[in-house]
């Protein structure tokens, strides 16, 4: 019982009835407090949950919201649910949103080249170019980009991790020509705040495309022939050998090379490889060794080639578009050109066939290992993928990633956040 003294001048009993008055309206207003925190805790699902958005009823309104969890709620619940889970990730484990098939949090992994920029836009996401996009951003969705990484990933078995990767995937053959002549053409001043460091830039992009090949026909044929291995010991070595560290004292051949293998940058979609994004999303323990034993996280492609098909498999909304009507900002390069490659050169010209499938095989292998764990593939779309880079490179007739014999090695570099093949991690 509460105590508290009465200094007033009326009488007890009139000093008495105050101090009840204001107690009950305490009493009252924490015992409402109490309830409403009851009721909003109480629909939060857990990460087990088996109830399906399509089967809840809601009405138009409520399916427009960004955040429905699993459960129907009335409108004023969810909207409160939705203000908590903006505020704090890890309330649940995992959730369903009414117009999506997959499980939140979920992770774009947007490898350049290959249509990331209109899924990004599909999902709400607002660091490309949207014109005319009405998707709001979705919350819980998070991507990984060349150096940007913010999706989440678990450190302990309770907090919240991504559950889904959606990886935009193209045959890597055609997303390198993609990349050439895109690229070749424009230096990018985003992020870059003084004109030495625009100057850099477009240095370390004219060794490349000015100073070697200004086309992606002599890129191929004159850049990715065979190089001469060292001889050691006065015999051939079997793998061939750069000496060369920084790419401003390699021959042209010798960055054509760096280039493709994704050892040296020149300029962005070639550095962040498939190898890259792979080990960046890597699991503890690794993925499943297939869509049958899959567990979270789970691997959804979003295949270039059939986007549209994929993209039913990650949402019933349509992939919005127009997406990146902008012209492409021109370096201003008296040496560059703005020419692009026919779209059948590679099926024309057969030893640049070769040439580009020798020097691709290490990237060639790292994208079958992104078919092999997608959970939204069938393996009839797995195979149709591999048939499509097969019918470039005859070699790669199975899904399993095999040994690249003749690809040059460099040496190794420090690079910081980064760890593979040819690098140190700093």
């Amino acid at each position: 019982m509460p105590t508290r003294t009465c200094t007033c001048a009326a009488s007890m009993i009139r000093c008495r009835r105050r101090f009840l008055r204001v107690t009950g309206l305490r009493t009252i207003f924490f015992g409402l407090t109490l309830v409403v925190a009851v009721r909003v805790f109480w629909i939060i699902p857990s990460s087990t949950s088996t109830s399906t958005s399509t089967s809840t009823g809601l009405d138009g309104d409520e399916r427009d919201d960004p955040v429905v969890l699993m459960v129907a709620s009335p409108k004023a619940e969810i909207k409160a649910i939705h203000n908590k889970h903006n505020n704090n990730e890890t309330l649940a484990s995992s959730y369903r949103h009414p117009n999506f098939r997959v499980d939140f949090p979920l992770c774009l992994v947007h490898v350049g080249k290959a249509a990331g920029s209109s899924v990004s836009c599909g999902l709400g996401l607002t660091y490309a170019d949207c014109e005319g996009m009405p998707r709001d951003r979705l919350p819980h969705t998070h991507f990984f980009h060349m150096r940007r990484n913010n999706c989440p990933r678990s450190i302990t078995t309770t907090a919240t991790a991504t559950q889904t990767y959606a990886v935009t995937l193209r045959n890597p053959l055609t997303r390198l020509q993609s990349w050439f002549d895109f690229e070749k053409d424009i230096v990018p001043t985003r992020g870059k705040t003084s004109q030495a460091q625009v100057a850099q830039v477009r240095s370390q992009r004219a060794i490349l495309f000015q100073d070697c090949y200004p086309t992606f026909e002599r890129f191929v044929l004159e850049g990715l022939v065979p190089l001469v291995p060292v001889v050691v010991n006065n015999n051939n070595s079997n793998n061939e050998t750069v000496t060369a560290g920084n790419p401003k004292d390699m021959t042209c051949s010798e960055r054509a090379w760096a280039a493709v293998l994704g050892v040296r940058a020149f300029s962005y979609h070639e550095w962040y490889n498939y190898e890259y994004y792979w080990t960046g999303i890597q699991p503890r323990g690794g993925f499943p060794s297939g869509p049958s034993s899959a567990s979270p996280p789970v691997v959804y492609a979003l295949r270039t080639e059939h986007l549209e098909q994929d993209w039913m498999t990650v949402s019933k909304e349509p992939l919005f578009r127009p997406v990146n009507r902008r012209k492409q900002k021109s370096s201003n390069n008296k040496n560059t050109t703005n020419t692009h490659t026919s779209p059948t050169f590679l099926m024309e010209n057969t030893r640049a066939r070769e040439q580009l499938c020798r020097a691709l095989c290490p990237e060639i292998q790292f994208y079958k290992r992104f078919l092999l764990v997608s959970t939204n593939l069938s393996p009839t779309q797995q195979k149709e993928s591999l048939q499509e880079v097969q019918n470039y490179c005859p070699l790669e007739t199975s899904l399993q990633p095999r040994d690249c014999p003749g690809i040059p090695t460099f040496p190794k570099i420090r690079v910081k956040g980064r760890q593979y093949r040819t690098e140190i991690k700093k």
